[in-house]
């Protein structure tokens, strides 16, 4: 009987060892298949042969780890500069068909809602004064950081993309995140974005801002009343926020024309009277001011009194032959500074 027991014991711990055997290879056959999966792949990606000996799984998975986050960053800075590429080609004209708007809209917007746009156009003050102050790198740094300051006030509370137009001006589309908001809180926003910019950067920048825009196809309907209202500058002055519903009404107003004042200055400019001429240049930016209300029709004017100065002979005036290539950027205070400074070197001669 002892025998027997002692076989019976012995046969049942036998196969208890093999079903345990048996259980423990297949429990690791079946819970680490997916390591054994991942050794393959490692060592497919890494061209090397999927042994034991020759994968370190974790150096493996930090490497694909941070290709992956690599990856990604790109896809983000790509979107980035594609949707800023969109706004510029609308601005350009390069894209004017509906059905490409709204396909490269939707794909480069697609967390943007239907709620109506907003378009501000900004241009830095006396560009020509400032670009002589700054290489091509400081201008190119100094708009990044105007576009992240204006990211950084505006990110709460809207969606914002900002592009560069070239030279003096930058666009910044502007879409609230919550529907409800008011112009009146954008434009305060905006004005609060001229502050920072000059009290950081030290330089004054002055915005043009659209009325709100219900569909993107009309974006660029938006850009063109940003700039129509960013060039009433001239009368307004640096560092305003200045939108399109204040100054649309102005376009109606014909220019007068105002030669005779110029032929006088001419004459009085020959004759070499000084006070006389800054009398008659004085008197001629009041009339410009009052009476040519579309800056377009006044800044070609006063375009062409500069021209007719400096044509009436090269003189030095110490700093050489100085030109404002552009006066959309200047006030009218300041025109009528740079008219006296053209005059002086012709009378005192």
């Amino acid at each position: 009987k002892s025998k027997k027991v002692r076989n019976a014991v012995l046969s049942v711990s036998v196969a208890a060892l093999a079903l345990g055997a048996a259980t423990i290879f297949y429990i690791n056959k079946a819970a680490f298949r997916p390591v054994r999966r991942l050794k393959q792949l490692f060592s497919a990606y890494d061209r090397k042969e999927a042994s034991p000996e020759g994968i370190d799984l974790e150096k493996l998975a930090g490497e694909l780890l941070s290709n992956h986050a690599h990856l990604s960053q790109l896809v983000r800075e790509t979107m980035s500069e594609a949707s800023s590429k969109l706004i510029y080609d609308i601005y350009s004209g390069s894209i004017t068909g509906k059905r490409d708007i709204e396909e490269k809209w939707n794909r480069y917007f697609h967390d943007w809602t239907k709620e109506p746009v907003t378009v501000a156009v900004l241009s830095i003050d006396r560009y020509e004064a400032w670009s002589r102050t700054f290489t091509g790198a400081d201008q190119s740094l100094l708009k990044f950081a105007v576009a992240n300051i204006i990211a950084e006030l505006f990110e709460s509370t809207w969606r914002v993309v900002c592009a560069d137009l070239g030279k003096d001006k930058m666009a910044v589309l502007l879409q609230p995140r919550e529907s409800g908001v008011h112009g009146s809180d954008l434009e305060r926003k905006l004005e609060e974005a001229i502050e920072v910019v000059s009290h950081l950067l030290k330089f004054s920048v002055t915005i043009g801002l659209s009325t709100a825009q219900p569909e993107v196809v009309r974006l660029r309907q938006g850009m063109l009343e940003a700039e129509n209202a960013l060039t009433y500058r001239l009368y307004e002055g640096y560092g305003s926020v200045i939108p399109f519903y204040e100054v649309s009404g102005h376009e109606v107003q014909e220019p007068l024309s105002d030669a005779a004042t110029l032929e006088e200055l001419l004459r009085l400019i020959e004759a070499g009277d000084e006070p006389a001429a800054l009398a008659t240049v004085e008197r001629m930016i009041a009339y410009v001011r009052t009476q040519y209300g579309y800056p377009s029709a006044a800044l070609a004017f006063l375009q062409s009194a500069l021209e007719r100065i400096d044509q009436l002979g090269p003189v030095d005036d110490g700093e050489g032959q100085r030109q404002f290539e552009r006066l959309d950027t200047l006030e009218l205070s300041e025109i009528q500074s740079e008219l006296c400074r053209r005059i002086l070197p012709h009378v005192q001669r």
